[in-house]
C-alpha cells in the first residue's frame, strides 16, 4: 500500500527537520536581536530543539534501525517536556531544584506509557497507539495542572503559568486528534499534525518569551 500524499509530505525532510530548521532559524534571529529577558537561555532552548529535529528527522545522521536512534528520540521527548516543567517549577522553587524536578517530571509519562505498552501489547499494538496514549496522558496532566493553578494561592505570574499550561494542552490535544484520525485511516491527520509540530519546534520559545515579558511588565 502506497503512502498518501499527506503522509509523504509529513515523512519528508521538507517537513522534518525542514520546518524546525527554517522556523527555528527565524526564531533564533528574532531572539538574539530582541531585548527579551534571558535571551541566551531562550536561544539555547531553540538550538536544542533544532538539534532534536536533526537527530530525529529524515536527515538524521543516526541510522534509524540502531538503538542510538531510539535513545535519541526518547531523550529529546523527555527534554521537550522538561522545558515546560522547568518553566513551571522555577516559578515556585530555586533553579537547581527546578531542573531536577523537571527532569524527573519529564520521565514520568514516557515511562508510564511504555510500561502500559509492555503490559498491554494488544491494546497498544503499534507505535501510533503509543503516541496517542502518551498524548492523552499529557493532556490529562495539563488539565490537572491548570486546575491546581486555578485553586492555588495568588502567584504574581499565575496568569502566565496558566497560559503556558494552556499552550501545552492545545499542543498535545492537537497531536491526539491528529493521531486518532490517522489510526482511523483519515490521511489528513498528517496535515493536522503539522500544527502541533510547529508549536513544539518553532513557536514554544517565542510564545514563552513574549508572554513572559508581557506579564512581567503588567
Amino acid at each position: 500500500m502506497h503512502a498518501s500524499w499527506f503522509q509523504q509530505i509529513y515523512d519528508s525532510a521538507w517537513q522534518h527537520p525542514g520546518i524546525a530548521f527554517v522556523g527555528g532559524t527565524a526564531v533564533l534571529v528574532w531572539t538574539l536581536r530582541s531585548r527579551l529577558p534571558h535571551v541566551y537561555a531562550m536561544a539555547a532552548l531553540q538550538l536544542i530543539m533544532m538539534l532534536d529535529a536533526l537527530c530525529t528527522g529524515a536527515l538524521s545522521p543516526i541510522p534509524p534501525s540502531s538503538g542510538w536512534s531510539q535513545a535519541a528520540s526518547v531523550t529529546f521527548v523527555i527534554f521537550g517536556d522538561a522545558r515546560f516543567f522547568f518553566l513551571l517549577f522555577q516559578s515556585f522553587w530555586d533553579k537547581r531544584r527546578a531542573v531536577l524536578l523537571a527532569i524527573l517530571a519529564g520521565l514520568v509519562i514516557p515511562s508510564a506509557s511504555y510500561l502500559l505498552k509492555t503490559l498491554l501489547p494488544s491494546v497498544l499494538p503499534t507505535q501510533r497507539h503509543l503516541f496517542v496514549t502518551y498524548e492523552l496522558m499529557f493532556g490529562v496532566l495539563a488539565v490537572f495542572i491548570l486546575l491546581l493553578l486555578a485553586r492555588a494561592p495568588q502567584h504574581p505570574m499565575q496568569r502566565w503559568l496558566r497560559m503556558l499550561s494552556s499552550f501545552q494542552l492545545w499542543q498535545y490535544g492537537l497531536w491526539t486528534c491528529a493521531d486518532l484520525l490517522i489510526l482511523r485511516g483519515i490521511e489528513t491527520g498528517y496535515l493536522l499534525r503539522l500544527i502541533p509540530n510547529t508549536m513544539y519546534y518553532v513557536l514554544f520559545v517565542p510564545f514563552v518569551a513574549w508572554t513572559y515579558q508581557k506579564e512581567s511588565a503588567s
